[in-house]
């Protein structure tokens, strides 16, 4: 999904930590903790990510509210498909 919003994924093993990047933001998902860091500023998410068979497992819209975007304007749940709809631009 990472991939999908235009970030390159890193996997930090020393420090057990997801690095999503783009051109303007370095995003650091630490598995251990709650946490989201966005360009130095930490957001507390409500779930820790899981590790499980080399993927980290985590609620995408927690990255997307993290990274500014707005419930209902920018992040859609369509509750009869159980389909999220996430808008960001992207910036090359």
């Amino acid at each position: 999904m990472a991939e999908a919003l235009g970030f390159e994924v890193e996997w930090d093993n020393a420090n057990r930590t997801v690095i999503l990047k783009d051109k303007d933001t370095i995003v650091k998902i630490p598995v251990d903790t709650n946490q989201i860091i966005v360009n130095d500023s930490v957001f507390e998410s409500d779930l820790k990510p899981i590790l499980k068979n080399d993927r980290i497992m985590f609620p995408i819209a927690n990255i997307a509210r993290a990274l500014g975007l707005v419930d209902g304007k920018d992040i859609i749940w369509n509750g009869a498909t159980k389909e999220i709809i996430i808008k960001r631009e992207i910036l090359k």
